[in-house]
């Protein structure tokens, strides 16, 4: 907490006069979730043959995406700055990568946008990483469709994600984790 103390010895009457206000002051520790334990392996939809079920619907394989959309969910309430609108995260404090074995991918969320505050106020950050098709590289540095070391996300896949607090409660740069498998 801070205090502060101001005596007038002379106020406007003449006589002595002291007024002081305390605010507290406070930091948190962030803290990142998945929305769920377990996702489902992605897909191309490309690999199946799909029916039309009724004449009348539209083309079946436009529907179909294949995709996986991951849920992150960032709680740091020292990224709420703003008194009446909503914040951003800077999308550099997150790390996306999946696992298999001692092989890990790039950061997935390397070009995301920063992340927006779910309403003013909340120090809550959400960002949903969708993905599709999906390939990954083994190489930290890049991480493209193009690149020969590319692979399918499997059964048993292991996603992490990694979301960098500059200054935790004790002031200090803090890493936290969570992390969720792909099954079919």
């Amino acid at each position: 907490d801070l205090e502060v103390n101001y005596v007038d010895y002379s106020d406007a009457s003449g006589e002595l006069i002291e007024v002081g206000d305390s605010a507290g002051i406070s930091a948190n520790t962030g803290s990142v979730f998945f929305d769920r334990s377990v996702y489902p392996v992605p897909f191309d939809p490309s690999d199946y043959d799909t029916q039309k079920v009724d004449e009348t619907l539209a083309d079946a394989d436009s529907s179909i995406t294949g995709n996986t959309v991951l849920h992150i969910r960032v709680n740091d309430p020292d990224y709420d700055i703003s008194g009446s609108g909503s914040d951003i995260l800077p999308a550099d404090t997150l790390m996306v990568q999946i696992h298999r074995g001692s092989q890990t991918s790039g950061n997935l969320a390397t070009g995301t946008a920063d992340i927006k505050e779910t309403s003013p106020t909340s120090g809550i950050f959400e960002l949903d990483l969708s993905l599709g098709d999906t390939f990954w590289c083994l190489k930290a540095d890049k991480c493209s469709f193009e690149d020969n070391s590319s692979i399918k996300i499997e059964q048993g896949d292991i996603v992490t994600v990694q979301y960098t607090d500059k200054t935790d409660a004790s002031g200090n740069e803090n890493t936290v984790t969570d992390s969720a498998t792909f099954d079919l």
